[in-house]
């Protein structure tokens, strides 16, 4: 989260065969994350829906939902109602939110990716980000190319991406298979980074092994309640 912090937005994928537990894994660092003031968002891909964008209807939803008034209404002065596209519950945070911008669908597509990301990127002014996509191996083509362009915006986003995938179900024709073969664009960390890293993962794979995936999740919630 360091360089996140920092204004340089980040994206770490973690891989491996179902049950190996990268969402224990994921959901614990959340918890650090959290204990140490970032606002956690999550999202997660389902089989058997195919919804597009699907996690990040998940995880803008939340982050609408929780924003500052203050901060949401200087959001859409800059960039409008076109997050309503994605996120129809803007409206009703927002009294006489302005309609989408009509346009072809490649244009209303950059507007969308857009306002996303300036979402998250007046939200991290806030307080950093860490958003967490769940069973990644299950995304269409839509929530890659937004995730992609998220990741390698150029602004000041103070936010970081954490995704989950089982590299079992990948085949080279899913579009997550040429994300993973960007090297460009997933975070790399120094030897001496990897090295200071170390145990802290370490002791995320110990508690996520010792409380499960319930027990963590209620120690987020039982944070998050402390802190309201």
């Amino acid at each position: 989260m360091g360089q996140a912090r920092a204004g340089s937005p980040r994206l770490a994928l973690i891989g491996g065969e179902a049950g190996v537990g990268k969402t224990r894994l994921a959901t614990h660092l959340a918890l650090q994350a959290h204990g140490e003031g970032a606002t956690v968002l999550y999202g997660r891909c389902d089989e058997d829906l195919g919804v597009p964008y699907q996690p990040w209807v998940q995880a803008l939803g939340y982050l609408v939902k929780e924003t500052p008034q203050p901060v949401l209404d200087g959001y859409v002065e800059r960039f409008g109602g076109d997050l309503a596209r994605l996120v129809p519950a803007l409206g009703d945070r927002v009294a006489e939110l302005p309609a989408p911008r009509q346009s072809d669908p490649e244009t209303e597509r950059y507007l969308l990716y857009a306002a996303i990301a300036g979402l998250l990127e007046t939200a991290g002014e806030h307080e950093p980000l860490l958003l967490i996509l769940d069973d990644l191996q299950w995304a269409d083509s839509p929530t890659l190319s937004l995730l992609r362009h998220v990741v390698s915006a150029g602004s000041a986003m103070r936010v970081m991406v954490l995704g989950t995938y089982r590299d079992s179900d990948l085949s080279r024709e899913h579009p997550l298979t040429a994300l993973l073969a960007d090297r460009a664009l997933i975070a790399r960390g120094r030897p001496e980074d990897l090295d200071r890293a170390r145990p802290m993962l370490e002791q995320a794979a110990e508690t996520a092994e010792r409380l499960g995936a319930e027990g963590i999740t209620r120690e987020i919630a039982e944070s998050r309640a402390a802190l309201a």
